[in-house]
């Protein structure tokens, strides 16, 4: 199954399925869910991996496909990570006052703590400047921000991708199978590389996350040739479902993933999670027809961006019908101490607000040569 795209491209109604999937589960962990172990050891993995299965080999048929590829990954993933740290910096100041970033010790009293790092400070022009730069270098900052280290993890994986495919291909001449060996061997030791530096044997600063991601690029293309062979028919998308939960159950207590940290402990235990992950989603998603969830997977930018700050708006009415101090609005990214079932209200609001604003995005700037 798959629909017509507004730039004319073909859409896969199951892809798009198990993207609304994972970015409802990646607001489920930063909501609190009471499952969030079991859904970062793949949630993540599961977008790397869906980068690498609708990766086209066109994008490097030339140096001018090459180029205009990067140039539309600027625009689709740089740029959305940039303007969006960029509000919230702007914003740093005006959220300390109104008690959004927590800047009082009597903070640190309510929840019981007397970590100071959670505390905020006024910034000057000095300290805004260097920010700055450590944003247009990749290096994210502001909290309600925090989501978008996915999106310049991905840019740069995938701009080094690109850019080795078109060495191996256009420049080397190697055929697909040689390309292919070539990149898996690279894959294999950025594995290697995630774990040491998991490992604090060094540290490669803004490309820590390229080594774990690039491997999940490579499998992604595996994926793709391997289902050409594969029909899926219902009672095997059952099956595989079963399997794949089974794995993640028996694995989750074996182990943890935090892509964000790039914190591998294990690179077989990271490779079965993201694996198993990735065919969980895949056979449920084939089982559902299209529906709302295709339309979140089309919405997963905008989910991520949004979602933490959309999420700021459940402290404030819980904090308001349940008359607490105001100065708890500066919980991040929830309220703790809160009764069981908040995590799905933090759900619901953390996925529908985004995707309204993304709605009103897409229709304000329909047409717009702005329009990222």
């Amino acid at each position: 199954m798959s629909s017509r795209t507004a730039w004319g491209g073909v859409r896969t109604v199951w892809l798009d399925n198990l993207k609304g999937i994972a970015i409802i589960l990646m607001v489920l962990g930063h909501s609190g869910a009471p499952f969030t172990h079991w859904i970062f050891l793949f949630h993540m993995a599961v977008f790397y991996i869906a980068a690498g299965y609708t990766w086209n080999d066109k994008h490097v048929a030339s140096c001018e496909s090459l180029k205009h590829y990067i140039i539309r990954k600027i625009k689709t993933l740089y740029l959305p990570y940039f303007f969006c740290e960029l509000l919230f910096l702007l914003l740093y100041n005006p959220f300390i006052e109104l008690g959004i970033y927590p800047s009082s010790e009597e903070y640190l009293t309510l929840i019981g703590s007397n970590d100071e790092s959670l505390l905020q400070s006024h910034i000057g022009a000095t300290f805004f400047l260097k920010r700055l730069l450590m944003i247009i270098g990749t290096l994210g900052w502001a909290d309600l921000a925090g989501a978008t280290w996915f999106f310049v993890s991905l840019f740069i994986a995938l701009c080094v991708y690109a850019i080795l495919e078109y060495l191996l291909k256009t420049i080397c001449k190697l055929n697909n199978r040689n390309a292919t060996i070539f990149q898996s061997v690279i894959a294999v030791v950025f594995l290697l590389v995630a774990w040491m530096i998991n490992e604090n044997k060094f540290s490669a600063f803004i490309f820590n996350r390229l080594f774990a991601a690039y491997p999940l690029l490579v499998i992604g293309h595996y994926i793709k040739e391997l289902n050409k062979r594969i029909n899926w028919k219902p009672l095997g998308c059952i099956l595989v479902t079963v399997i794949s939960f089974a794995i993640l159950y028996f694995m989750d207590d074996k182990g943890s993933i935090s892509m964000a940290r790039c914190k591998i402990e294990n690179p077989l235990f990271f490779l079965i999670v993201s694996l198993a992950g990735w065919y969980l989603l895949e056979s449920i998603s084939r089982l559902i027809p299209k529906s709302f969830l295709a339309k979140l997977g089309e919405s997963t930018r905008s989910i991520v961006m949004w979602h933490f700050a959309s999420m700021k708006l459940v402290t404030l009415a819980y904090i308001l019908i349940m008359e607490l101090p105001i100065i708890l609005l500066g919980a991040y990214p929830y309220l703790d101490n809160t009764t069981s079932w908040m995590w799905i209200v933090y759900t619901i609001v953390g996925v529908a607000i985004p995707y309204v604003l993304g709605i009103l995005y897409d229709f304000l700037l329909k047409d717009s040569k702005y329009k990222i």
